[in-house]
């Protein structure tokens, strides 16, 4: 199915290259990004430098490829914990209900009550500024996202026949949630993973714009556009790279977020194919 739409396979084709530039990006690139050449400061693109240099002749091409290592271990992070515990909580909010729901859907009430980027931004603050305290802040933020979406599924999954089925031939509480449960909330799982890691990308670029992520003089994406936001007026490509690479990540994310909604949910996938065969092939 995915390889019929064409947004989600755009999709795809794009983040796979975002992520291979960055996995391979001493590779690809003859400089150091942490080399200093002061004579060569904010020079224009060229054949020696593809997208110029920054304030302090660093090659931005090295820095923007090397600075996907970034957003994408905070982006690995960050959903990584989000999905860990926020499924874990909404499972076990929508399989028992209750007064555990109420205390654990209060609590994501609560997280949810704070925009999630000043919340992040508290929490950095607090944690201090670095790499691995953004990836936190950014996963607890996301939490309520996962949450909710998991207590939803388990409030459809177990008034099924086959976890009455499960729960008749002996299973225990732990079996249905992680044998029975779990399973079926992969597809929706998928779908929030895509979403969630392509916003991640976006506010770790906005907290090391605001000074609060990965701090100088390691590569960012956010700390790059905030640096040639000051030399719009020398340098446009300067922001514009770093700008740049922040869309082309996300948007992947997003079309192939959006072709794995379609294609995992039962109720979109027939309108879908049907569309899809009334395209002409060529």
């Amino acid at each position: 199915m995915l390889r019929r739409d064409r947004g989600a396979l755009a999709g795809a084709l794009l983040f796979a290259a975002v992520v291979l530039a960055a996995l391979f990006a001493g590779a690809l690139t003859p400089y150091d990004p942490l080399a200093i050449r002061m004579q060569d400061r904010l020079q224009p693109p060229s054949a020696r430098h593809l997208l110029g240099t920054d304030e302090l002749g660093r090659d931005l091409l090295s820095r923007i490829l090397h600075g996907g290592r970034a957003s994408l271990s905070v982006g690995v992070v960050a959903v990584g914990i989000a999905a860990t515990a926020g499924t874990a909580m909404g499972l076990v909010a929508g399989y028992y209900g209750g007064a555990l729901a109420a205390v654990i859907m209060r609590t994501v009430d609560g997280l949810l009550a704070f925009p999630a980027l000043i919340l992040a931004m508290a929490l950095t603050a607090t944690l201090g500024p670095s790499l691995t305290n953004a990836a936190v802040a950014i996963g607890i933020v996301t939490i309520p996202a996962f949450a909710r979406l998991a207590q939803a599924s388990a409030l459809a999954i177990k008034e099924r026949e086959f976890t009455d089925a499960a729960r008749a031939c002996g299973a225990g509480d732990l079996y249905v949630l992680v044998r029975v449960l779990l399973p079926n909330h992969v597809s929706p799982l998928m779908v929030q993973t895509s979403v969630s890691f392509a916003n991640a990308i976006l506010t770790e670029a906005a907290l090391s714009f605001l000074g609060l992520g990965i701090q100088p003089p390691t590569p960012s994406w956010g700390a790059m556009l905030d640096t040639g936001r000051r030399y719009l007026d020398q340098t446009a490509w300067y922001s514009m790279a770093a700008g740049g690479a922040i869309l082309i990540a996300v948007l992947g994310l997003n079309l192939l977020g959006d072709g794995l909604r379609d294609a995992l949910d039962p109720r979109l996938r027939g309108a879908r194919a049907a569309r899809l065969a009334e395209e002409p092939s060529g």
